[in-house]
């Protein structure tokens, strides 16, 4: 009977087992090595560019989470690819300081793996004191002429950077004498609005201070200016160019020009407040680019910006020598010519214009060695004062005559 029981027992045990399913142990999950931040890693409090390494993740994506001991901080990167490395553009949060941080890498499986606990350390010594801007700051969005003033600087330099929050927006300034104060003459760059934004002073000896949060307001742009656009293509030293707008107060309007948030200079000067404005001057030396834009100020200090548009390269590189302005064809002249120098490519063609009217071809393609000859007489394209050759090259390149008469 004994031997019976204890036969019962033990399958009644074996049973039981067979019934309960092994459990997956979290350890079983850790697989991910992470290489990067390691032991001897030491990050400075609201560093920014900070990276972590890893190897080991699956799927196609993994997220990080940074702990100090064994408490949650914050997202060290959101979802990020699976590459086996990562870089956090941000500045660090104010996690504090500490030899006890951590990354936790988290693949699309729910696997996961730990870095070796890693210093962050204080930022410098932060011993400037940023005076302006402060609480009671408020900008406006691409405002110019805004400042920043500091006392305890060390060294000769210093340079600004701007944060919106923990984020790195810019430089504000770039380097300048440490003299206490610095104007920055450029429009604020496109750095958003909200009244979480901070400058960072770092002198010459990687010393810092950060200036009080202050705001930055949205633009009240009551112009509307409502030419150039963003389709709009100027040519460099482009000549009669125009501005169009509506909304300015005042009797008179002035206009200045940039590029992106840099003060170019002046576009027009005061200007009767009529919408429209012309400038018969060539556009100064301003560069190229698809980042330009104008600027309206009326006489109640009303502001307005237009699009962002276009100023492209000038493609003149091209000189006809011949005709020129001491020339003269007869109507119908047989024996006519052309002269030219830097032209590119194995051809070119030539049209014919009186004043701007394209009146047809000079010469079809012919071959680029400078010099051509009209086939036969001139064409009945009239009489006058104000005829010009234009010369187009196998790229796009053209030059222009002077204006020559055709009797």
């Amino acid at each position: 009977m004994k031997a019976f029981v204890t036969v019962l027992l033990v399958c009644f045990l074996f049973i039981s087992g067979c019934d309960n399913p092994v459990e997956t142990k979290e350890d079983d999950l850790e697989i991910i090595d992470v290489t990067f931040p390691n032991e001897n890693t030491v990050w400075v409090e609201f560093q920014t560019e900070t990276t972590c390494n890893w190897n080991g993740a699956i799927g196609e994506t993994v997220y990080i989470k940074i702990y100090k001991g064994n408490n949650y901080q914050s997202f060290f990167h959101q979802e990020t690819a699976n590459d086996g490395q990562c870089t956090r553009n941000e500045a660090l949060g104010n996690w504090g300081t500490g030899n006890d941080f951590r990354l936790k890498v988290i693949d699309s499986q729910e696997n996961f793996g730990w870095s070796d606990y890693f210093t962050i350390t204080e930022a410098g010594t932060e011993i400037i004191e940023v005076i302006y801007p402060n609480e009671n700051t408020q900008w406006i969005e691409y405002q110019t002429n805004t400042y920043c003033d500091w006392e305890n600087a060390t060294g000769d330099n210093v340079y600004i950077e701007i944060y919106k929050g923990a984020i790195y927006q810019g430089l504000y300034h770039d380097e300048t004498a440490n003299d206490g104060q610095c104007t920055r003459n450029e429009a604020l760059g496109n750095w958003g609005t909200g009244n979480d934004f901070r400058l960072k002073v770092i002198d010459a000896n990687d010393k810092i201070g950060w200036s009080d949060y202050f705001t930055i307001q949205a633009l009240n742009e009551s112009i509307n200016i409502t030419f150039p656009i963003s389709t709009t293509n100027w040519l460099e030293y482009q000549i009669k160019t125009s501005c169009d707008w509506i909304n300015a107060t005042g009797d008179s309007v002035r206009i200045e020009i940039f590029q992106e948030d840099t003060y170019l200079g002046e576009y027009h000067s005061w200007t009767t407040n009529d919408g429209h404005c012309n400038r018969d001057e060539a556009l100064e030396d301003w560069g190229t680019g698809n980042d330009f834009r104008l600027k309206m100020i009326d006489a109640n200090g009303n502001e307005g910006w237009s699009d962002f548009f276009t100023i492209n390269t000038l493609n003149l590189p091209i000189i006809i020598l011949y005709p020129n302005n001491t020339t003269y064809w007869q109507q119908f002249e047989e024996d006519t010519y052309c002269e030219w120098n830097y032209a590119t490519g194995a051809w070119v063609y030539i049209e014919i214009y009186k004043g701007n009217v394209l009146k047809g071809l000079y010469h079809d393609e012919t071959a680029n060695d400078g010099f051509c000859r009209h086939n036969g007489p001139l064409d009945d394209w009239g009489t006058g004062t104000d005829f010009r050759l234009r010369l187009i090259d196998a790229n796009d390149n053209e030059g222009w005559s002077d204006y020559f008469t055709i009797e």
